[in-house]
């Protein structure tokens, strides 16, 4: 059971930080494409979009659930381990304004602002890493 949790959780936040590496990427090259190539372009990063957020959904289900199993609560953790969860709540934080702008302007019929999913996408982008960095930190055996 603790293998399975542990390869659902790497294989979460691989979708997560793959997909929100690749939104950035995508986002970039919309805001310089024609006008043609948009409509894909967005198609995609929806896709995306969905597929790092259910990423980061999962890793929030076996988090906690690897926790419970092999320490018994967080208090058992070390202090780098909160440190890395600031990280994630920061990263949880970017996501929900993410979405939330992408349906908004949805709903607008256009698409979101370039520059603020950019920031946000960047936030959200350094927060996984730091949050990789410092559970690599926390967990090295």
């Amino acid at each position: 059971m603790t293998s399975t949790l542990l390869i659902l959780h790497f294989l979460a936040f691989s979708a997560g930080i793959g997909g929100t590496f690749a939104n950035l990427v995508i986002t970039r090259l919309a805001a310089r494409s024609d006008a043609r190539a948009r409509p894909a372009l967005a198609a995609a990063s929806r896709q995306i979009g969905l597929a790092a957020t259910l990423g980061l959904a999962v890793l929030w289900v076996t988090g906690p659930a690897l926790v419970a199993r092999l320490y018994g609560s967080w208090a058992a953790l070390p202090d780098l381990f909160r440190s890395k969860m600031v990280f994630v709540v920061v990263l949880t934080i970017c996501a929900v304004l993410i979405n939330g702008s992408v349906i908004a302007a949805r709903r607008r019929g256009r698409p979101p602002p370039p520059a603020r999913m950019i920031v946000l996408g960047s936030l959200a982008l350094a927060s996984a890493v730091l949050a990789l960095v410092l559970a690599v930190l926390t967990f090295r055996g």
